[in-house]
């Protein structure tokens, strides 16, 4: 059995949280935004599918340093979750 701290269950807290919102977000993305067409896509629709890339690469990279700084104890784990939020 595993015995937590109290800083413990608030990180595991926030680590199932962000778990759950990038796999709410992939599919969401997946379904509306990845969705390829025949039609000819015309210059706006391309520019909101490359910044909701961007958004999702950045989501995927900071939620990515969180984990580990939070893990590793250092010291720019608060830093990442602002970053993230």
């Amino acid at each position: 059995m595993v015995h937590l701290k109290k800083g413990h269950t608030s990180f595991m807290t926030l680590l199932f949280i962000l778990i759950i919102g990038g796999l709410i977000g992939g599919w969401i993305t997946h379904k509306y935004i990845c969705k390829k067409t025949t039609k000819e896509v015309s210059f706006k629709p391309y520019e909101l599918k490359t910044a909701m890339r961007k958004l999702w690469a950045d989501h995927v990279i900071w939620t990515r340093q969180f984990i580990i700084s939070s893990i590793a104890n250092l010291s720019d784990a608060k830093f990442c979750c602002r970053q993230i939020i």
